[in-house]
């Protein structure tokens, strides 16, 4: 079952690859005709194949960061377990130890 579940992840990733079909010093083409620009400009003149290596690892470089931002969107206020503590330090007390 591990199998099947590591094989669709793999095709769900290839399917929404993209390809690069273009690349010049300045810019580069994908194969559903986005063009992106190249800053600071290349110093060599990379294939479409060659530049699809630096384009796949800069997207996943790019999705790890969204994820690590999405698992550390946690609400101020809300603990760990969803338990609210927004008046934790703010002196209210629902004991009373006056008395």
């Amino acid at each position: 079952m591990v199998i099947l579940q590591v094989l669709s992840e793999e095709m769900k990733n290839h399917m929404k690859r993209k390809h690069v079909v273009k690349v010049t010093r300045t810019e580069f083409e994908l194969d559903d005709g986005a063009v992106f620009p190249i800053e600071p400009p290349l110093d060599w003149d990379p294939t479409p194949e060659e530049f699809q290596e630096h384009y796949d690892r800069s997207r996943l470089l790019v999705e790890s960061i969204e994820n690590a931002r999405s698992d550390d969107s946690n609400p101020r206020g809300v603990g760990q377990h969803g338990e609210d503590r927004s008046g934790e330090d703010s002196g209210e007390s629902s004991s009373n130890t006056d008395e």
